[in-house]
């Protein structure tokens, strides 16, 4: 398979973890291991004893010299940025935004690389010590180093950025790492560590797409070759209107990598929920099987922009609620098709913070819709891709219009990158039933 990061301009932050040791020659990193495996080119400005807050270890010294642009990060088609464990006392919220709590200073990170970079973000959490279990705190610490990573990461997902979490995914557990076989000393990795490292974290990175693309679209070899596609969801689905020349469609970059053939029943301005922009128009289109979607292998079903004001409950069964408008709409599909069911929260408007109510007259901010309709998804035990949360179309990013064409709709280049996202994803994902 083609690998899209080869020969790609990567700039590398963080600490000790990242950072290269020629003084210490038993020392394992796994930048080397990744560098190897992907043939990026690399600008490592990572430091050891690096932090981001002004509590930890390096007295905030990491903060400044992600924020700034003298070093040539705008030319890079990756940043990633590695926090953990050298960071402050004060966690904060994920919603924070000052220079004191480690919560708010990556917020700070993340938006001004946003902001100011047209790389591909990527923020990974690292591994700790092996002196303590996860869930106990650091001496001195009120938080222990898995509440950390989990907040780390709705950090990352706040700003719609990917994360590679390796504190929670890589396996290093206490249980494993407490003998120091994959350590030289309580932190820091020996040869073997960061290999396994640099494994995981290539494992993980190789999907993520470059954000801005380049070259055409060239059809995959995967099993989805040849599948047949049902397509559904709102005017983010459905195909660009003929007025509309400028419109760009996830969908048909999709397609064009997949092969699938395409049923698209996407619907401009439709949705599930009474109180919504669709006014439930999408709810009978969905569930129904005169439309032929008994014989599809893939189903499709993508929502948020235009649904209702009332989020309500994940378990909800109702008519009423966003939540209780995709359940049924999920078990329906469920009862009556042998498709593979995948929904897609596709990312809602450009002119509010995620963390900010939608618009007037909704009880909820993009945030908490797009986690909700991931824990449905989850409830039905279906596959979901949270482009809100995971595809790069942060605030920040996409405030400036440069990627949409109005308020939400896509324009040519957006519609190119969520696309490359939505197959990074789905091309994972395995057939319902199985050849």
């Amino acid at each position: 398979m083609k690998n899209h990061w080869n020969g790609k301009l990567w700039y590398a932050y963080g600490t000790s973890m990242t950072a290269q040791c020629e003084t210490e020659p038993d020392r394992g990193n796994y930048v080397e291991t990744v560098q190897k495996l992907s043939g990026l080119r690399l600008v490592n400005k990572a430091k050891g004893g690096a932090c981001l807050s002004p509590d930890g270890w390096g007295k905030g010294d990491n903060l400044p010299r992600v924020m700034c642009v003298d070093d040539g990060k705008c030319d890079a088609d990756l940043i990633t940025l590695e926090v953990l464990p050298n960071e402050g006392k004060t966690i904060g919220d994920i919603f924070d935004t000052d220079e004191q709590s480690i919560c708010g200073c990556l917020n700070r990170a993340i938006r001004y690389l946003q902001a100011n970079t047209r790389a591909q973000i990527v923020l990974i959490l690292m591994v700790l010590g092996n002196e303590k279990p996860a869930n106990e705190p650091r001496e001195g610490y009120n938080y222990s180093n898995f509440e950390l990573a989990q907040k780390a990461e709705q950090v990352a997902r706040l700003n719609g950025i990917p994360c590679i979490n390796a504190f929670l995914d890589a396996g290093f557990g206490y249980e494993r790492v407490k003998n120091r076989d994959y350590q030289l000393d309580n932190i820091h990795l020996n040869k073997l560590g960061g290999k396994i490292m640099g494994n995981f974290i290539w494992s993980k990175l190789k999907d993520i797409p470059l954000w801005m693309p380049d070259g055409e679209i060239v059809s995959e070899k995967s099993h989805w070759n040849g599948k047949l596609w049902y397509a559904y969801g709102t005017s983010l689905t459905a195909q660009q209107p003929i007025d509309e020349p400028l419109r760009g469609n996830y969908v048909e970059t999709v397609q064009a990598y997949s092969g699938m053939r395409l049923v698209n029943k996407g619907q401009g301005g439709f949705g599930l929920t009474p109180d919504g922009w669709g006014k439930c128009r999408n709810k009978p289109i969905v569930m129904n099987v005169d439309d032929g979607k008994c014989d599809a292998d893939l189903i499709t079903l993508e929502v948020l922009p235009n649904e209702g004001k009332v989020a309500g409950e994940i378990t909800d069964i109702c008519d009423e609620t966003v939540c209780g408008a995709v359940n049924q709409a999920i078990r329906y599909l469920q009862k009556n098709t042998r498709a593979q069911i995948v929904l897609i929260v596709m990312i809602l408007t450009n002119k509010v913070p995620a963390d900010a109510p939608i618009a007037d007259g909704y009880g909820y901010s993009g945030y908490e819709i797009a986690t909700k309709m991931e824990q449905v998804a989850r409830l039905n035990s279906i596959p979901c891709i949270n482009t809100f949360l995971d595809a790069g179309f942060g605030y920040e990013r996409v405030k400036a219009h440069e990627y949409q064409l109005d308020h939400i709709h896509l324009n040519k280049l957006g519609g190119r990158i969520m696309g490359d996202f939505v197959w990074s994803k789905l091309k994972n994902i395995p057939l319902w039933l199985p050849e």
